[in-house]
């Protein structure tokens, strides 16, 4: 059962993770890593989260703003993953 009382909005996260997943997975299929670690750094997270917001404010109309959406949300889940792990 979710702790989340409105279903709509439940489904809505669960389906966002979901995609966060699937992003995930091919991204560790093609060989990335080190999401947990020291690399990349910290700001060069940041940097690309600012980077594809920039982007996606150009490509809104695109496609391509889903991908950018949830590249942004996994970049800042391994900020907020290593914030939590060094507190």
């Amino acid at each position: 059962m979710s702790i989340i009382k409105n279903k709509k909005l439940s489904r809505a996260v669960t389906k966002f993770t979901s995609a966060m997943r699937t992003r995930l997975a091919v991204k560790e299929k093609i060989g990335y890593k080190g999401w947990d670690g020291d690399m990349p750094r910290d700001l060069d997270l940041l940097h690309d989260i600012q980077h594809d917001a920039t982007i996606l404010e150009k490509q809104w109309g695109t496609a391509e703003k889903e991908k950018l959406l949830v590249d942004i949300a996994n970049r800042t889940m391994m900020l907020w993953n290593r914030m939590r792990a060094s507190a």
